[in-house]
């Protein structure tokens, strides 16, 4: 329906974890899109992601994202703008770095563990999509800045190679 959410669900190379997909069935006005999907029974409002995605297309696309914080989907969501659900990373090193961060600088919502398994999730997305917190300006020109250095990197090792 029009009116309807879209939570996507991405946890990266992990994979999503376990969790009762069954509940959100219950959860009227939100769909779900994620990577894939697993054997059993889907619940109409789940859909797994078409093959060739554009990431970036699907984040821009999505209300809300439902993932494990690391790097790439954090700056991916502050580039689309997008609120985030987060399940805790607690044996990620930068965890404590992001999820500081996504509190201080994100409409976002930290989603407990065992919440996230139940599948125990309308309060947290709720709670993303009317965060007052906004994010801050992302500028642009970054990626030219990593490829100058990246670049410099190679030329030295290249040049430390030809005098060997």
């Amino acid at each position: 329906a029009d009116d309807d959410r879209l939570a996507l669900v991405m946890f990266g190379a992990s994979g999503v974890p376990p969790f009762r997909m069954d509940v959100l069935a219950e959860m009227t006005g939100w769909r779900f899109m994620m990577p894939a999907l697993p054997a059993g029974d889907i619940p109409t409002n789940v859909r797994a992601m078409p093959d060739g995605s554009d990431m970036a297309e699907l984040i821009r696309a999505a209300d809300v994202i439902v993932c494990k914080p690391g790097y790439g989907i954090v700056s991916e969501a502050w580039r689309a703008e997008r609120p985030l659900v987060y399940v805790p990373r607690p044996a990620f090193p930068e965890y404590p770095y992001l999820s500081g961060w996504l509190r201080s600088n994100a409409p976002s919502c930290e989603l407990d563990r065992e919440a996230f398994r139940q599948g125990d999730w309308r309060a947290a997305l709720g709670a993303a999509l009317a965060s007052s917190r906004t994010y801050p300006p992302c500028p642009a020109g970054g990626e030219t800045g990593a490829a100058g250095i990246i670049r410099g990197a190679l030329a030295g090792g290249l040049a430390a190679v030809e005098k060997g």
